[in-house]
């Protein structure tokens, strides 16, 4: 899990310090469970998802805290446009919560996420997307520094990946945003915390507030304090060999922590946790879809780059272009139904054959209602045969960001990659950055079938 660590000059006046705090929501002025889902929406009762107010035991000493539990699949709770922030500045955000208590599971993925307009501010994964541990004690969250204006209200979120036809609940209490004043220089590492790295990959670090002027970053692999790269000038890169943190034909976890320092001698690090897998000949990208050339409007028409259409299942959809996540002049997937069914997929498969791969790992960008993606193999256009892999589920009004645990399954010689967006609900969905990454397949006795059905 991503740490932060922040670090100060002697020159005690330059520390940053919290202004003051708003009350997002401690849960204290709701007098029911109805008072609180007038503010915190929700699924609607899929597979008994809702939430209710608990009036005792919560966090710090307080009474009242949420729970939300469902009975399975996707699960959000949002309460949108719940506060506008009455100074612009910079702010974090923080907030107690448990992970699979009363008897329920704990929540995969479970995420938090903050917005403001169109910007997400905060995405913070408190959760795998696998094995995830049950937190059954109260637990401090607190997000690195963001920026917010006084125009736009914000709205918090938590929603989660879960699995089928089990109870899974969590614990919510104590949502503040604190204003830091004299913030220390931050720093943002791409890719980001648990992305799974192989080979030689180029690790970027984006800097921001601080002075607003900076000397250098440092890349320190394992966090022991030692400096394997130093970059001065913008932008501040590390082209990373990981064989030499994780030789070949092994895997695992490696810190990188990233320290930035401004013209102020005021410094900043964050420490992200990288699944390093350097078996059989290292990772490649066999699906790597920004879907800016996915213009047209009707299931064959102009399909993103790397995919030809593959299959639908359902009659009631409309597909075509949709704004980019980043608010830029690129494209993202948008599929609109006008009904909602289990029957409902788009597909789209890989060009070409992918060749003999194993431990298939799927990343992309959803926002809507019931967004998931599967992969699988097929040998042709038309039938498919498809595994239980199930590469996350978005069930959220903003754009957020879903990776799955990488899979033990393979690829054998001749069969393709393919993704496939499952609906559970009318209305428009969309998809962007789509990834899917893989090994070279070790010998044959090693891999895992594939669950073909």
């Amino acid at each position: 899990m991503k740490r932060i660590a922040l670090f100060c000059t002697v020159l005690s006046t330059l520390l940053a310090t919290p202004a003051f705090a708003l009350d997002v929501d401690t849960f204290e002025t709701y007098g029911d469970s109805n008072a609180l889902l007038t503010v915190w929406s929700g699924t609607g009762g899929f597979l008994n998802e809702s939430a209710e107010l608990v009036a005792a035991g919560g966090a710090s000493g307080t009474n009242n805290w949420m729970k939300v539990y469902d009975g399975g699949f996707s699960v959000f709770r949002s309460a949108p446009n719940i506060l506008t922030p009455t100074t612009a500045g910079n702010y974090k955000l923080s907030f107690y919560y448990k992970n699979g208590i009363d008897g329920g599971s704990p929540w995969i993925s479970l995420t938090a996420v903050l917005t403001q307009g169109s910007s997400n501010k905060v995405n913070a994964v408190l959760s795998p997307a696998s094995n995830p541990p049950v937190v059954s004690d109260w637990t401090l969250y607190e997000s690195p520094i963001f920026s917010l204006n006084n125009t736009e209200a914000i709205s918090v979120e938590f929603n989660g990946n879960n699995g089928s036809d089990v109870s899974y609940t969590i614990g919510v209490d104590q949502i503040i945003l604190t204003e830091i004043v004299n913030p220390p220089p931050v720093v943002v590492a791409s890719p980001d915390d648990r992305t799974l790295l192989s080979r030689t990959r180029t690790i970027t670090a984006l800097a921001s507030l601080g002075s607003g002027s900076y000397t250098n970053v440092t890349f320190d692999v394992g966090n022991n304090g030692s400096i394997e790269h130093t970059d001065a000038t913008a932008p501040y890169e590390f082209v990373w060999d990981t064989l030499t943190a994780m030789p070949q034909d092994t895997s695992g976890t490696v810190d990188l922590k990233i320290t930035l320092t401004d013209s102020a001698s005021m410094t900043g690090s964050v420490i992200e946790s990288y699944i390093i897998d350097n078996q059989y000949n290292g990772r490649q990208v066999l699906v790597d879809a920004n879907m800016n050339t996915f213009q047209g409007t009707g299931f064959g028409a102009n399909p993103p780059v790397g995919f030809v259409p593959f299959q639908v299942e359902s009659g009631n959809a409309a597909f075509g272009p949709g704004p980019d996540r980043n608010d830029v002049a690129d494209q993202a997937l948008k599929v609109t139904f006008t009904a909602g069914d289990f029957t409902n997929r788009y597909a789209l498969r890989s060009e070409g054959d992918q060749g003999a791969h194993y431990g298939l790992q799927n990343s992309f960008w959803g926002k809507g209602t019931s967004c998931r993606m599967y992969y699988f193999s097929s040998a042709d256009n038309v039938t498919y045969a498809t595994t239980s892999i199930d590469a996350g589920l978005v069930n959220n009004a903003n754009w957020t960001f879903v990776v799955d645990a990488p899979a033990t399954p393979g690829l054998t010689a001749n069969d393709y990659v393919s993704v496939a967006t499952h609906q559970f609900a009318a209305g428009d969905h969309f998809w962007d950055d789509v990834k899917v990454e893989a090994n070279m397949a070790p010998p044959a006795a090693e891999v895992e079938g594939w669950n073909l059905y």
